[in-house]
């Protein structure tokens, strides 16, 4: 074997002779064939681009094994970080922030649900033929704006962008590690702020407030091993309602529609659309019974909204309560060839940003025109809105953003404006302390 595989390979290789052109001749070449495999490996990546995908977003360790390409990676990643990491303290922002009363009297208690993958052509609000939406529907006081666009394609941009006051278009992950939140603003003028996960983490948005992690908690068999029903969120959430005093903010984090195995996102009893992909290599389903397993998960979130609703009229004769449902990003399920998410803004397309954006209340909003309802709108304006329903004034604010302002009623408007003219309104009247 050594001789036939070893030795008489390498006489026959060593017999072989190389004429080699001159440095840049030879330059010249291997950039061509660098060319070529590069056209080659992209072009067999986009004919089996749903297989590619999927697998690889299932086997995400594949990519550690690339060489050289990961190591080098790895270690420019590594002095990246390094070198943004914050050398003390976050910058604080909105320093003269200085919170309203609610329009009833009564402290608010606000639940934000943030959605993970979910996308505005398929929810029922939104405009989709199927009623994936069919217990949120009926409930009276449910706004649905049906044009709302997400700050990145992937949660690791879209979740610290939404809760920064710096927008899409100055957003970076290094400037928004360096200062305060929302979060951080609405709790250091007395909101009790609060972040329950059901999903991979915060990506740095609670790192400043109290933070539970619901995941494999097991409770009332919402749990197995890998993960947990997002029901489990709402697990001791009425005694926060019933026990309170002041005003609260609580975040839950869905895990929501994250793929590629939808079927796992929800109970059997869930399982309306089929025939429905319920295997972990969804690239041999066919695309009909993807799109039946991603709108069984777009159902089961209408049920877990319906249900936070119906626990915050359990208690709106002592609070304020407002629920606001606004999902990460989009997927793409088939479209053109394409499938899940996190491809680069410009060229993702529409399944991948344009996302719902629900709110419920029964006391600060009043109605919204179809115009109100229908104009374009991005996670740029999170910021502002929550800053307007816990009628927040600060320079920060800006009214224009606020996209419940013109859902109010006059009263609620006139301490919106209040809070926009900044600190120097403090000792006009109806803004109270």
């Amino acid at each position: 074997h050594v001789l036939v595989f070893g030795l008489i390979a390498a006489a026959l290789v060593w017999r072989v002779r190389i004429v080699c052109g001159s440095r840049f001749q030879e330059l010249g070449r291997r950039f061509v064939l660098l060319l070529v495999a590069l056209g080659l490996l992209l072009g067999l990546t986009l004919a089996n681009y749903k297989h590619v995908s999927l697998w690889a977003r299932a086997h995400r360790e594949v990519r550690m094994y690339v060489n050289p390409t990961y190591p080098m990676y790895a270690l420019i990643r590594h002095l990246k970080a390094q070198s943004k990491a914050p050398r003390g303290p976050v910058t604080p922002i909105a320093m003269d922030a200085v919170r309203g009363p609610s329009v009833s009297g009564k402290p608010r208690m606000v639940v934000m649900v943030l959605g993970e993958t979910a996308r505005a052509a398929n929810f029922q609000l939104a405009g989709y033929a199927r009623a994936t939406n069919p217990e949120l529907s009926p409930i009276e006081g449910v706004l649905s704006f049906t044009q709302m666009r997400s700050c990145g394609t992937a949660t690791a941009v879209s979740v610290p962008c939404m809760f920064s006051r710096l927008g899409r278009a100055s957003y970076s992950r290094a400037r928004a590690r360096e200062e305060e939140n929302l979060l951080d603003v609405l709790q250091r003028i007395g909101v009790s702020v609060s972040w329950r996960d059901n999903n991979s983490d915060s990506k740095g948005v609670s790192l400043r407030v109290p933070t539970e992690d619901f995941r494999h908690r097991g409770v009332n068999g919402l749990c197995d091993q890998e993960s947990c029903y997002d029901e489990v969120l709402l697990s001791g959430l009425e005694a926060i309602a019933a026990g309170g005093t002041g005003d609260h903010l609580v975040v839950l984090h869905l895990l929501g529609s994250h793929g590629p195995s939808y079927y796992k996102r929800y109970p059997p009893k869930f399982r309306k659309f089929v025939p429905d992909c319920a295997r972990d290599d969804v690239q041999s389903c066919s695309q009909d019974s993807i799109v039946n397993a991603y709108d069984n998960t777009m159902l089961y979130t209408d049920h877990v909204l319906a249900n936070v609703i119906e626990l915050l009229k359990r208690h709106q004769d002592r609070v304020e309560p407002v629920m606001v449902y606004l999902s990460d990003h989009g997927e793409s399920l088939g479209e053109n060839g394409l499938y899940l998410h996190g491809l680069p803004y410009a060229l993702a397309p529409d399944d991948q940003k344009h996302v719902p954006f629900v709110v419920w209340s029964p006391d600060t909003v009043r109605t919204c025109s179809e115009t109100s309802l229908r104009r374009d709108l991005s996670h740029d304006h999170l910021f502002h809105t929550m800053l307007g329903i816990f009628n927040v004034r600060s320079h920060e604010y800006h009214p224009e953003k606020d996209v419940l302002r013109e859902c109010r009623s006059d009263k609620d408007k006139d301490r919106t404006n209040l809070a926009a003219a900044g600190p120097k309104s403090r000792s006009r009247p109806g803004f109270g302390a």
